[in-house]
C-alpha cells in the first residue's frame, strides 16, 4: 500500500518548518546506548565527521574507552569474533 494512498497525514520537510535528517540527536544516542548498554560502539550512518562527533560524544559524555569505539570508513570492512564460553 502507498503511504500517500492510505490516507495517511505525510509530513514534508517543504510544506512544514521542520527537519527530518534520519540521524540520531545526542540525546536519542544518549537514551538509546544507556538503554542497551554495549561493551562496543560502532558508530554508522552518516558522513565520516558525523561518525567522529557520535566517537567523541560516547566517549566524553558517556564514559566509552576510546578503545571500545570503532570507526570505520566507508568501504572499510571489519570483522569482529566474539569469545563463547565453552559449554
Amino acid at each position: 500500500m502507498v503511504l500517500s494512498t492510505s490516507r495517511a497525514n505525510i509530513i514534508e520537510e517543504k510544506r512544514r518548518l521542520i527537519h527530518v535528517s534520519g540521524h540520531a540527536s545526542q540525546e536519542d544516542i544518549r537514551i538509546m546506548t544507556e538503554a542497551v548498554r554495549p561493551k562496543f560502539v560502532v558508530p554508522i550512518h552518516g558522513e565520516y565527521r558525523m561518525l567522529f562527533r557520535h566517537k567523541e560524544f560516547v566517549k566524553n559524555h558517556l564514559g566509552f574507552p576510546e578503545s571500545n569505539i570503532i570507526l570505520i570508513e566507508n568501504a572499510t570492512c571489519s570483522s569482529w569474533m566474539a569469545s563463547v564460553p565453552p559449554s
